[in-house]
């Protein structure tokens, strides 16, 4: 996003000009933007990827053990081993934050 839209945006505020709840995000050359928690959980595409490389399984295993529930999707070109969507060399997992917001990882 250009930063003369960030400027004109509602969504896109310098943090002093925020007074109510809101999500710290660092922008480009140091500038820390505020988001609104309104819309937390509202999206229904992926929110954030991690490319972690081999240390995939070893995540898995982690947030396995600490609770976590995986979404399983049905989606061209690959298949599903356990929580893992799996394509030839590629592995992947989505799961969702407490906010409902989707989170991806993969190996890649």
């Amino acid at each position: 996003m250009p930063k003369s839209s960030m400027k004109k945006s509602s969504a896109f505020k310098p943090w002093k000009a925020r007074k109510k709840a809101c999500s710290a995000t660092r922008a480009a050359r140091r500038a820390w933007w505020c988001t609104s928690l309104q819309y937390a959980g509202t999206n229904r595409a992926t929110s954030a990827t991690w490319a972690v490389g081999d240390d995939f399984d070893s995540i898995m295993q982690t947030l396995k053990a600490k609770g976590v529930t995986f979404e399983h999707y049905d989606l061209p070109g690959l298949v599903r081993e356990g929580d893992v969507h799996v394509a030839g060399t590629f592995k992947g997992a989505w799961f969702k934050d407490p906010d409902g917001n989707i989170l991806h990882i993969l190996n890649q």
